[in-house]
């Protein structure tokens, strides 16, 4: 029930009395949108973070990141 409370909290799901309860119109782009932020805070700011510590040129660091979208 809390999970459930919670997708409500974030206007995932919206509930009709004594109906039940439904997936919002907007769900899946405000969970990517999510998703997208949680990606740069939990990916990107560590790996340029690792990268500034190696002393890695951003051109460098890009290359890598295109190299990685070839695979």
């Amino acid at each position: 029930m809390k999970g459930m409370n919670l997708l409500v909290d974030n206007d995932i799901l919206y509930k009709k009395r004594g109906v039940g309860m439904f997936v919002a119109q907007e769900a899946k782009s405000k969970l990517l949108q999510k998703r997208k932020e949680q990606f740069f805070d939990h990916y990107i700011i560590p790996a340029v973070r690792e990268a500034k510590n190696l002393k890695l040129p951003k051109g460098d660091v890009i290359s890598l990141m295109e190299r990685g979208f070839d695979q």
